[in-house]
């Protein structure tokens, strides 16, 4: 009996899903070349601003006033 109800819970996920897919399919974000041209065009424009000169190097973040996380705050002692 767990079987079954294993396997009409996974049909039922699948027929969601196909549904979902029929209403609004997935379309890829850049499937136009018009497209993908643009948007390397403005990736190029974004490192050429951030002066980057190796795009797969990661610079460590480091913010120039206190995090909303780094600031203490005081809670009532009847908790």
């Amino acid at each position: 009996m767990d079987a079954l109800k294993v396997l009409l819970v996974v049909s039922l996920g699948l027929s969601v899903t196909w549904a979902a897919d029929q209403v609004a399919p997935a379309v890829p974000a850049a499937s136009d070349p018009a497209d993908q041209a643009e948007v390397e065009r403005k990736m190029r424009e974004i490192q050429e601003t951030l002066g980057e000169d190796d795009p797969d190097e990661l610079k460590d973040f480091v913010p120039s006033e206190p995090l909303s996380a780094d600031v203490a705050i005081e809670f009532p002692s009847d908790i």
